[in-house]
This record gives C-alpha cells, structure tokens and sequence, in this order.
C-alpha cells in the first residue's frame, strides 16, 4: 500500500501535497511523528495500492468527490505529536528532531524554498540514519 499526505491550502476545496509517496505504514507514522509541524487536523492521510492513484485521489478531493482520504488524526493522534518513540529514535536522534521542529514551530512564515530545502534535508537525514525506508 502506498500513502501520501496531503495540507489544506487557502480554500476548503485545495489540497496539495505535503508529502513524497510514502511506501509503507511504519513510513507514513514515522513521518507523521518525527517531522511534520503542521497540525493534523490540516493533514489528509491518502493510500492506495499504486502510487500513480494517489494524484487522481486528490484531484478527487479537490472536485468535491468521493476519495480514500483520512484524517491525519486516525493514524496517530495529535496528543502524540511531543512523544516520539524512543523505539525509533536515539537520544541524540530525539534532541535533532525536536531541534527541527521547534525551528519551524518558531518559523512558521519561512519562505516555501527554504521550508522545501529543510525538508528535504531531514528525509536525507533519515534515510541516511536507516529511519526511513520503503519497505
């Protein structure tokens, strides 16, 4: 199963990406734990079996119609946001990702650039520390 998360824009009716293709649900919960610092309640989660489905899904959304989105919420719930699991993470680990989010906790009119840059940075950051695979 694939996953992919999606933010609310401007409108009620305009929904983006927020997400690459996520390729599994340990993958998608990891990302949802450690770096999103959007609330959930703006985050659509949306899984389908080919990961060519999930833009058609949004389109979906996007023109009123029926799709496999779910709320950010069901699969980990907002409470959870300042408990991650140290299970998954090292001490050292923990204190980089609390580091970050508080940066965009504080941050929040960063420019979309440099927000994309970070981004980017962490998902290499945790690939490279093995965090986040596909399978």
């Amino acid at each position: 199963m694939y996953y992919r998360v999606a933010i609310q824009g401007d409108r009620p009716a305009n929904w983006q990406w927020e997400s690459t293709t996520l390729g599994s649900l340990n993958t998608l919960i990891n990302w949802l734990l450690s770096y999103s610092p959007t609330p959930r309640e703006r985050l659509l989660i949306f899984k389908s079996p080919s990961p060519e489905e999930l833009d058609e899904q949004l389109q979906r959304k996007n023109d009123g119609l029926p799709s496999s989105s779910r709320p950010a919420t069901e699969y980990v719930p907002e409470q959870s946001r300042d408990t991650l699991p140290e299970v998954i993470f090292t001490a050292e680990e923990l204190t980089r990702l609390t580091v970050l989010r508080r940066y965009f906790q504080e941050h929040p009119d960063h420019g979309d650039s440099q927000a994309k840059i970070r981004r980017l940075e962490f998902a290499r950051w945790l690939v490279l520390h093995g965090k986040l695979t596909e399978a």
